[in-house]
């Protein structure tokens, strides 16, 4: 298979088979290369010599095809391709694989199972429409930002950047109590076994996390929060992925996963689910804590797209085999005087679309009314106090709490999963 050379000469002799984008073997040139996929170019020679399809699974070196099972062994019945449903999907390997100190050990658990599983269903189900999708997809793919597209009736991107605490951002102390309290309920779950943490952001729950858990993997689907979260804990293991299309995780895999504050942003929360349950060892749990809908002063966040109350949170649980509880939490406090002024305000700004989705923009107005507040950083004992939890009837909406915290078990088979 013919290649532009984007890494040194003789790299197969310093490392291994997979690159990362951080990996020092590459060229500068070669990143600008890989960067747009111009690499792959040449693989037209492969293709006027009757060696390789437009469209197909993409070959493996052949260390890895030497451990491919009877079935996998599928994949080498039809023509090898420049690009697959995998190519589309794993777009930003090097991304995935940057930072881990084992890229190919990486690649092999992050990556190569679903690669697999998607080259073989190309296999045994591929259409022309397939083929046509496929190569649309792929040319149009250095155009979109190097990001698949979002729901397009909400006009984000998957750069969530400006609606996502940051490291120094000044908070409230509420909104360091709320910090501190999903990770808290998360760390209790978590406790001496496996953790997933769904749209970790920039990783501020990733260390209390690991202190806990014997493992704490957190994923995000913008690659500048992962950046950051990588800047501040180095030895974290963080992936890029996105709750809504498969997660890069074999079956069974985990104790706990966590979607802290961002299913109000997954297009298809029922794919959501079902990814949740399907990585899930048999005895695990989810959990989801996000706003309260029903509350009076509820303002949603840029780019949401639906906030599901206490009964569609309950029915949605159930529906993909978990047994739930839902707690409310931060309850609903009489109105202080400076509150009691500010309501007007908050109200005409609510009504308008005045209030800022920026969290920066809206640090700033807090500091402006408040004064200096402290600033977020790592999760961590004793940085703010635990609130009393109530849990609530799950057929019944509520308008008492300011945040809702579902926990979700496995429910055994003999408990009638759906």
């Amino acid at each position: 298979m013919y290649k532009f050379r984007t890494m040194v000469s003789n790299a197969d002799r310093v490392g291994g088979p997979s690159t990362s984008d951080d990996d020092p073997r590459l060229t500068p040139i070669g990143r600008k290369l890989r960067r747009y996929k111009l690499d792959e170019l040449p693989q037209l020679v492969n293709v006027l010599k009757g060696e390789m399809s437009f469209v197909g699974p993409r070959p493996e070196v052949p260390k890895e095809v030497a451990r491919y099972t009877d079935q996998e062994r599928l994949l080498l019945s039809v023509r090898p391709g420049i690009t697959d449903w995998a190519s589309l999907r794993f777009h930003n390997e090097g991304e995935i694989l940057r930072g881990h100190r084992d890229p190919h050990t990486a690649y092999l658990e992050l990556i190569r199972p679903e690669k697999v599983r998607l080259g073989l269903e190309y296999v045994k189900r591929a259409t022309l429409k397939d083929d046509v999708q496929i190569l649309v997809k792929t040319a149009l793919l250095p155009l979109s930002g190097h990001a698949k597209p979002r729901d397009p009736t909400v006009g984000a991107s998957n750069d969530y950047s400006p609606v996502t605490e940051t490291w120094g951002l000044p908070a409230s102390p509420e909104q360091l109590s709320m910090a501190f309290c999903r990770y808290k309920i998360a760390g209790d779950l978590a406790e001496g076994k496996q953790v997933l943490d769904i749209g970790c952001g920039t990783g501020m729950g990733l260390a209390y996390l690991k202190e806990r858990a014997t493992r704490a993997v957190g994923g995000d689907l913008t690659p500048a929060l992962i950046e950051e979260a990588r800047r501040h804990l180095p030895d974290a293991e963080l992936v890029q992925l996105d709750a809504s299309w498969r997660l890069p995780f074999n079956d069974a895999t985990f104790d706990v996963v966590l979607m802290l504050e961002m299913i109000y942003y997954v297009p298809d929360l029922d794919k959501a689910f079902s990814e949740c349950r399907r990585v899930l060892r048999p005895s695990g749990a989810l959990m989801v804590c996000l706003p309260n809908r029903d509350r009076p002063d509820f303002y949603p966040s840029r780019f949401s797209l639906r906030y599901p109350n206490v009964p569609e949170l309950a029915e949605l649980f159930e529906r993909h085999g978990f047994k739930v509880q839902v707690y409310g939490g931060f309850a609903l406090e009489p109105a202080s005087r400076s509150d009691r002024l500010l309501k007007p305000l908050r109200h005409v700004a609510v009504r308008f679309h005045l209030i800022p989705h920026s969290m920066r923009t809206k640090a700033l107005i807090k500091r402006v009314l408040y004064g200096n507040l402290p600033r977020l950083g790592a999760i961590h004992e004793g940085m703010a106090q635990f609130p009393p939890l109530i849990e609530l009837d799950a057929n019944k909406g509520t308008d008492r709490f300011k945040n809702l915290y579902a926990i979700g078990e496995v429910a055994s088979e003999r408990g009638g999963q759906k």
